[in-house]
């Protein structure tokens, strides 16, 4: 009886990886945001430069198109979520400074929101 021998190939694992090599002409404090498919991934900008977006999306040409977004903040907030609580309203800052924008948001186990 023969043997039956398989090779294997090298191949590179599947999926993709997505680094930043030049992001000198973007504003400071900017997010990459790149959509493959339906897998989106954000990060700040600072960071993707060692640490790359990865994606299950092959590298082949006939892939999905890649959509890419560059975010910028525009104001901000930080909620402490409170035991009970599902609506909150609160005000945004702009690098400390109020601004007249706010914003709802309701809180809740998923599929309880209306």
């Amino acid at each position: 009886a023969r043997a039956l021998v398989r090779e294997r190939v090298n191949t590179p694992a599947a999926g993709m990886e997505v680094t930043v090599r030049d992001g000198s002409k973007l504003p400071k404090g900017a997010m990459l945001s790149i959509r493959v498919g339906q897998t989106r991934r954000q990060a700040p900008l600072d960071i993707l430069s060692t640490q790359p977006l990865k994606f299950p999306a092959s590298v082949d040409p006939s892939a999905e198109p890649m959509k890419i977004d560059i975010l910028q903040p525009v104001a901000t907030a930080r909620l402490v979520l409170q035991r009970g609580v599902q609506e909150y309203r609160m005000g945004l800052d702009w690098q400390s400074v109020p601004t007249d924008m706010d914003i709802g948001l309701c809180v809740r186990r998923v599929g309880e929101c209306t």
